[in-house]
């Protein structure tokens, strides 16, 4: 399977960020990337994955968790606790919403979390900024001592 350039760009960033740890839950395009990290603990949830890499985050390593278009809905009681609590290392959510329904069953747009969290969440444009914005994102979440969302 030919992977996708947009992909390969995060991947690319991501690595060359530090990432360390690699959870998901297999959906739409998230286990495209989650592959392409060689990741290896794929879990029974969103919930469970992101769970597993804010404690990563709490120990010192700098993580990510993919999600599929619906799978922040799952994850979200984990994911405002840890806007509450804070992370270590940096912490990166990659969440493939699918706004316009290529890949699944239902719309979805994470988006609106920004309205009730708050937080970072960035947008790549093109390939280039997809690259910048994922090496980048742990010193961000670092700094301000929150999840970042791509």
């Amino acid at each position: 399977m030919k992977v996708p350039t947009a992909i390969k760009s995060l991947s690319d960033g991501l690595l060359d960020g530090g990432a360390e740890v690699f959870t998901n839950f297999p959906g739409f395009m998230s286990q495209v990337l989650f592959k392409e990290l060689c990741g290896e603990v794929t879990s029974c949830n969103e919930k469970v994955a992101y769970e597993t890499a804010w404690g990563a985050s709490f120990g010192g390593k700098r993580s990510v968790v993919m999600f599929k278009n619906v799978g922040l809905n799952v994850a979200a009681d984990p994911f405002l606790n840890s806007y509450l609590s804070g992370v270590n290392a940096g912490l990166v959510l990659v969440i493939f919403d699918d706004v316009y329904v290529q890949g699944s069953q239902s719309r979805q747009d994470s988006r609106h979390y920004f309205d009730f969290f708050g937080g970072l969440w960035l947008e790549p444009f093109d390939l280039q900024s997809a690259y910048d914005l994922s090496r980048e994102s742990f010193e961000l979440s670092e700094k301000i001592h929150l999840p970042v969302v791509i």
